[in-house]
């Protein structure tokens, strides 16, 4: 389980912030296995309080996300889908990954220094014909001659 901080807040007149009373509610998207149980996708509430709450969440894998409703007073339901990393230390809600629920692909692009990454490996650019393709250039990358979908890495 993977310990999630629900630290949320609402602005006030004069600019700070505030602990806002609710509830958010945390469903899984799909029915799993879970060492011989099935785990239903069943809804479980947290109440929200002046101290952030910390709770144990389920980390996600391939094929599901959770969906998150956020239902606090004075505003109108809020319902996002996110993934949950396998994390040894508490993680800020702030923090997961918001994904598009049809395809579980994250919906933002991925950080900087994921960019800086891969273009230690050489030139890296979009394929200006399928926006879900990287394509990797210079000497350190080639494509396997074995394995179209496999690459070499020659510098590394």
């Amino acid at each position: 389980m993977t310990q999630v901080r629900l630290a949320l807040a609402a602005p006030t007149s004069d600019g700070t912030v505030r602990r806002p009373s609710g509830s958010v509610e945390w469903r899984p998207t799909k029915r799993r296995n879970v060492a011989g149980d099935v785990v239903l996708p069943a809804p479980f509430t947290v109440g929200l309080a002046d101290t952030p709450p910390v709770i144990d969440v389920a980390p996600t894998e391939p094929g599901w996300a959770w969906q998150v409703v956020e239902r606090v007073q004075g505003g109108s339901p809020k319902a996002r889908y996110l993934t949950v990393p396998d994390s040894a230390s508490v993680v800020d809600y702030a923090d997961l990954i918001a994904v598009d629920p049809a395809t579980l692909d994250p919906l933002e692009e991925p950080q900087a220094d994921w960019w800086a990454a891969l273009n230690y490996m050489g030139t890296v650019t979009v394929d200006p014909t399928d926006p879900d393709v990287l394509l990797l250039g210079g000497n350190i990358a080639q494509q396997d001659p074995d394995d179209a979908d496999a690459v070499i890495l020659t510098g590394v």
